[in-house]
């Protein structure tokens, strides 16, 4: 996970390397050891690999978003002369078939990190009639962790305040 956040994909930029690493990462979300739990630090949440890579998924679509091209734009890059943009942009209906497989995962913090993941993805113009099945999904999401937040920590001596 540290090289995938720290070398293909580091804060918001996107490298020759990351379109197929997002491509090797989306084919390996189904594979049994994603669903192992991941140690994540003194300060990050419990939860499984597939919940990490997901989010990570979540991480590159967003820097492929209509809002990370507007951004791009104002500051004098055109977003379209960029090739990693590009082809991450082309890549978008496949990670979203992969994502959006966990949206009903039975882990919360799957479902979570699958929702997050979906939403940038849905700005590419192949998905748009995705967007109003996913529309309630944010909320449950909200609410079943609002309403049991043991749910989401394994009981709340493990909440983190």
């Amino acid at each position: 996970m540290a090289d995938l956040h720290h070398v293909v994909h580091h804060q918001n930029t996107l490298y020759t390397a990351t379109v197929p690493a997002a491509l090797y990462v989306s084919a390996v979300l189904t594979d049994p050891r994603a669903g192992l739990p991941v140690d994540k630090g003194p300060h990050g949440f419990p939860g499984l690999l597939r919940a990490e890579l997901l989010g990570w998924l979540g991480s590159v679509a967003e820097a492929a978003s209509d809002e990370a091209a507007v951004i791009s734009r104002r500051f004098g890059f055109p977003p379209e002369d960029y090739p990693p943009f590009v082809q991450t942009c082309q890549i978008r209906l496949s990670l979203y078939s992969a994502v959006a497989s966990f949206l009903d995962d039975s882990d919360p913090h799957v479902r979570e990190a699958a929702v997050a993941a979906c939403i940038p993805l849905l700005d590419d113009p192949r998905l748009i009639h995705h967007q109003a099945e996913l529309i309630p999904l944010p909320q449950e999401t909200t609410a079943s962790a609002t309403a049991k937040p043991e749910a989401l920590w394994g009981g709340t001596d493990d909440l983190p305040f």
